[in-house]
């Protein structure tokens, strides 16, 4: 009994260590999805949601509504184009530089889930602290669309939406 004890409580402690990252691989690839598709003008919806609200350029349980045009930030909600939060989410180029630099710090946690035909990330997941719960964030890019009203690829999220 004492040995099945044993085995649970380090079976508990040694899956706690365990990291759980986006590889640089993935992130490369689906960058590289994207700069293949050329968009430069579009438009998305980024929403952020933590244990503690933030109000930094918009309310807190609305998306950002943000404006890119030839690569460009144009619009980041309330906030100027060049402030910190704009300039890490600002664009999808930006976003992935974002990503790039996150792994390097290297949370205990960073999960990425890709769009399937444009690359671009979808839903973020970072953890920033192993065994506090509210250090936890997730971004979701939402509502991508090319300015000048083209259509793109149902999004994984929208396709999720129609089930």
């Amino acid at each position: 009994m004492q040995r099945v004890l044993i085995v649970i409580v380090a079976t508990a402690l040694l899956s706690a260590c365990i990291s759980s990252r986006t590889s640089l691989r993935a992130i490369q690839h689906a960058e590289a999805r994207w700069v293949a598709m050329g968009i430069s003008d579009y438009s998305f919806k980024l929403l952020k949601n933590a244990q503690i609200p933030d109000t930094e350029c918009g309310e807190s349980d609305r998306p950002i509504e943000i404006e890119v045009r030839d690569g460009r930030t144009v619009k980041f909600g309330t906030c100027d184009v060049s402030s910190r939060y704009a300039l890490s989410f600002g664009s999808i180029p930006a976003i992935f530089s974002t990503l790039r630099a996150e792994r390097a710090r290297k949370p205990p946690s960073l999960e990425v889930d890709f769009n399937d035909a444009l690359g671009y990330p979808e839903i973020i997941s970072i953890n920033n602290a192993r065994w506090v719960t509210d250090h936890g964030v997730t971004y979701i890019v939402r509502d991508l669309r090319k300015a000048d009203g083209g259509s793109l690829p149902n999004t994984s999220l929208e396709r999720a939406r129609e089930r």
